[in-house]
């Protein structure tokens, strides 16, 4: 999806969440290392 992001140190992954009961609605989440790392 984003190769250059999840080449960032730190930076473990990078996904959309669905809204069961609104598919239409997706939510963007990532898992850094640390807070230092995702700012």
């Amino acid at each position: 999806m984003l190769p250059e992001a999840r080449s960032l140190e730190g930076c473990h992954a990078l996904y959309f969440i669905q809204n069961q009961d609104d598919p239409t609605n997706l939510e963007f989440c990532s898992k850094w290392d640390s807070k230092k790392h995702y700012k």
